[in-house]
């Protein structure tokens, strides 16, 4: 079995310098992204994929729907795959992002 993992393309959070952990707010890919997410569409349009996954965040189904193009499959959305930051998250990683918290309630 071989799995590959794909990150997202560059988002407007990314330009921003903020970390978005709440999938319902949404954080869309800038062209700069969807043009990265094109062009791992044609180095991977070769693969001959059996399943498609991607988190609950619009980021990153934008993407997995860019490289799909290729490939006659169901994008399956999984929560499961959502990560939660910790606010201490950017400073441990050195970088000065802001984490933008998920709403309580």
């Amino acid at each position: 079995m071989k799995i590959i993992l794909v990150r997202h393309g560059e988002s407007a959070g990314n330009v921003r310098h903020e970390i978005n952990d709440d999938p319902q707010r949404i954080v869309n890919l800038t062209a700069r992204g969807r043009a990265q997410a094109e062009a791992a569409a044609e180095k991977l349009c070769t693969i001959a994929f059996t399943h498609a996954y991607a988190s609950e965040f619009p980021r990153a189904q934008q993407t997995a729907e860019i490289l799909l193009r290729h490939h006659a499959l169901e994008l399956h959305i999984v929560s499961s795959m959502t990560v939660y930051l910790d606010s201490a998250a950017p400073q441990a990683c050195g970088t000065k992002a802001t984490v933008v918290r998920k709403a309580a309630g």
